[in-house]
């Protein structure tokens, strides 16, 4: 018996999107959030001046982990959503590789914004 085609398709598509998408954004979400919330938690300077200047670190270090989160979100959903729905279909085939390609170069450069954050976050 031939297993059938669509149900493959979709399987491997959902096994895709968990090990590719979800498991990631739950691994850095909660690992984040743990982070997040140590940073909080904390409070080991005493003078008045050296607290703020800390606090402000602390807060700082949270909001690039947050962008981070958010780059890693943005830029693989568009991929993630085009595979799941069969966004191909909807394109002509004179323009439905130059969307795939567009999609894919947003998911791939994902990478690429991290560096970027760390600089600017680190001001």
């Amino acid at each position: 018996m031939i297993p059938n085609l669509f149900f493959t398709i979709f399987s491997f598509e959902k096994v895709l999107f968990g090990i590719q998408y979800a498991l990631p954004i739950i691994i850095l979400g909660s690992t984040f959030t743990r982070i997040a919330v140590a940073f909080r938690a904390t409070n080991e300077a005493t003078d008045s001046s050296l607290k703020n200047n800390h606090t402000r670190a602390k807060s700082k270090a949270v909001k690039m982990l947050f962008l981070m989160v958010v780059a890693f979100v943005v830029c693989w959903l568009p991929y993630h959503i085009y595979h799941a729905f069969a966004l191909e279909e909807f394109f002509d085939a004179a323009h439905g590789k130059y969307a795939y390609l567009f999609i894919y170069w947003i998911a791939m450069s994902s990478c690429a914004y991290n560096p970027i954050i760390y600089c600017f976050a680190n001001e």
